[in-house]
């Protein structure tokens, strides 16, 4: 795919010295969910970075279909961009990729997903359901 990739940095260039955190947002989301993450650890000794996935927020090129699929465009890109190993973190939709790309990635890559809210909400508890170990 040769289609413009845009990726969110926080306004830092990369240092080959620092760990590298890419941040993969979820279905018809964006970089700027993250935003606030990239920005703090960009500016606390790593490299970070968030890329708006092809076909969603400032990228180019047609939107991929699967999870196979946009893991195997996320490994060739961080390939491409020389920033590995990375740390992979998503949400939502980024989380299975995310899992997906550190399993297939030809450089050494580690995986923390995000299922649910980065941060507390008020609307966390009222949509996770009440259960014995999580009474509200």
């Amino acid at each position: 795919m040769n289609a413009t990739i845009y990726a969110y940095t926080g306004g830092r260039a990369p240092d080959d010295t620092q760990p590298t955190i890419v941040f993969v947002h979820g279905a018809g989301h964006d970089h700027s969910v993250w935003n606030l993450p990239v920005r703090y650890f960009s500016r606390h000794g790593f490299n970070a970075v968030a890329p708006d996935l092809p076909g969603h927020g400032r990228s180019g090129g047609p939107p991929l279909d699967s999870i196979e699929s946009i893991a195997g465009w996320l490994a060739d890109w961080i390939a491409r961009t020389s920033i590995a190993p990375v740390t992979l973190v998503g949400h939502s939709m980024g989380a299975l990729v995310a899992l997906r790309t550190a399993a297939i990635a030809p450089a050494p890559a580690c995986c923390i997903p995000t299922w649910r809210h980065a941060m507390p909400t008020t609307t966390a508890k009222a949509t996770q359901p009440a259960s014995p170990a999580r009474p509200h």
